[in-house]
């Protein structure tokens, strides 16, 4: 070693420090180009983030949009088919009163020699009016209780129809 003294030392001690200063600013400016970099990910990170975040929020703004449409056309569909079905209910119960009563008279065809005499009639024989059968006249009470029947059957059909509708509109959306 007795070769490497004064001013060759120097250089080598020199360049050594130039290669760590040189090497010391290139891992700094990596390092921090890293940060940068991490940085602009981190950046692009949160933009991502809050792009779904807006497109979750619209979309649930949509769909509760849709479902307060829904509701409010199912709330339409029941209303109008409540009425329907009070308004026939109105109708039948005083057509029951009436029969019960005997303010009206309600009279079914029968088939002719079925029944004795009395309550039987024959057919107006008004052209187009009916088929000339004869008719025998209800009880009170059985004409009532057939007008109640009639009128639980035509309260089924609507609670029917108004159900079909709901399930259509639901099915459309």
């Amino acid at each position: 070693m007795d070769g490497l003294t004064g001013k060759p030392l120097v250089v080598l001690v020199l360049a050594a420090m130039i290669f760590a200063a040189g090497f010391g600013s290139a891992w700094s400016w990596r390092s921090a180009q890293a940060d940068a970099d991490l940085a602009s990910l981190g950046l692009d990170h949160e933009k991502e983030r809050g792009e779904i975040s807006q497109a979750v929020a619209a979309e649930l703004q949509r769909r509760a949009k849709d479902r307060l449409e829904l509701q409010a056309q199912l709330d339409g569909i029941d209303q109008q088919r409540y009425g329907e079905l009070r308004h026939a209910q109105d109708f039948i119960d005083q057509l029951a009163r009436d029969l019960a009563a005997a303010q009206r008279r309600m009279f079914a065809p029968v088939v002719g020699g079925s029944c004795s005499g009395g309550g039987v009639r024959a057919g107006s024989g008004g052209p187009g009016l009916d088929d000339g059968a004869q008719y025998a006249e209800l009880q009170p009470a059985a004409a009532a209780d057939l007008a109640r029947l009639a009128a639980d059957a035509d309260a089924c059909a609507v609670k029917l129809t108004a159900l079909q509708e709901r399930e259509r509109a639901r099915l459309e959306r």
